[in-house]
């Protein structure tokens, strides 16, 4: 029994990719972030057996630059989302594999293990689906062309995993649901995905998010020093000690408690419209040395 594994992906070119995530990100930034989910989930599905296809749209040469040498390219066609992965679909049944898995590029909480289980699930059911936390899903297996499934479903909005059961269960298929599983299209989503343990398959991902955890430590104020932080926000201890992983899961939901330069222990302030927070001992030594400059938020 062959199985193909296709990630669905737009190349990733800066004002073209997450651009939900700008700002606070650049558009080349963005474009990184878009980067890691893809070599992430292109991992995920390599490690999971079977072929693996990028089924894409955009620049191919941009998308051939981060892939593996070799990476099977397969071009959308459709005037929508959803008939572009009815054809993904229909085009790789076509090439005579038996199961076919559709897996979203920005899920990289999806693992290799999940993506087993979606395939043995097809021993039992018709479809499988993997449902996002967002009413979504993050992927679709089957061992057949269900282009009923995507017909008419209202692809990128809450709605799309109950209509896609919905005409499941209209045209008498069987569906097997996987976990839940967040995808990430917002900062919310990635720190959420962070948060919950979710990017532990997904390295690539889960360091762009710790480094925009860490963003927050030298963002304490517009004034902020241009030096690099040197301190944990969230323990106050020197970033170069290493092992600052929960901290940066905290720093996703909670501002900085500690200085990013001298890991003093912040003073906050709580306002209606949010925390304010500055080092007194940077402000001291600021006056010490005129010139220094003062942080604050």
């Amino acid at each position: 029994m062959t199985d193909a594994v296709a990630v669905i992906a737009k190349a990733p070119t800066p004002g073209t990719v997450k651009t939900r995530l700008c700002p606070p990100l650049t558009l080349e930034e963005a474009a990184a972030v878009a980067t890691a989910l893809l070599l992430d989930s292109y991992d995920s599905a390599t490690a999971a057996g079977g072929d693996v296809w990028c089924a894409f749209t955009g620049d191919e040469a941009a998308l051939r630059a981060v892939l593996p040498p070799g990476a099977r390219l397969l071009r959308q066609r459709g005037t929508d989302f959803a008939e572009r992965l009815a054809n993904a679909q229909s085009d790789l049944f076509g090439l005579g594999y038996d199961r076919v898995v559709l897996y979203g590029a920005d899920c990289p909480t999806v693992d290799a293990a999940y993506l087993r289980t979606a395939l043995a699930a097809l021993d039992d059911a018709d479809v499988v689906l993997g449902p996002a936390t967002d009413g979504g899903y993050t992927l679709l297996a089957s061992a057949d062309p269900t282009p009923a499934l995507f017909a008419g479903v209202a692809m990128g909005t809450d709605r799309a995993l109950g209509d896609t059961l919905a005409r499941a269960a209209s045209a008498r298929l069987t569906v097997r649901l996987l976990a839940e599983r967040h995808d990430v299209d917002t900062l919310a989503g990635l720190r959420a995905a962070l948060v919950d343990g979710q990017l532990a398959g997904a390295p690539l991902t889960a360091a762009a998010a710790q480094r925009l955890a860490a963003r927050q430590l030298a963002e304490v104020s517009p004034r902020a020093s241009a030096r690099p932080p040197a301190h944990c926000g969230a323990c106050g201890r020197e970033l170069a000690t290493g092992g600052h992983d929960d901290c940066a899961r905290l720093l996703t939901l909670d501002p900085p408690r500690f200085c990013a330069l001298c890991g003093f222990r912040l003073a906050v302030q709580v306002f209606p419209d949010g925390d304010r927070s500055h080092c007194r001992e940077c402000r001291r030594r600021a006056r010490a040395a005129p010139g220094r400059p003062t942080i604050g938020r």
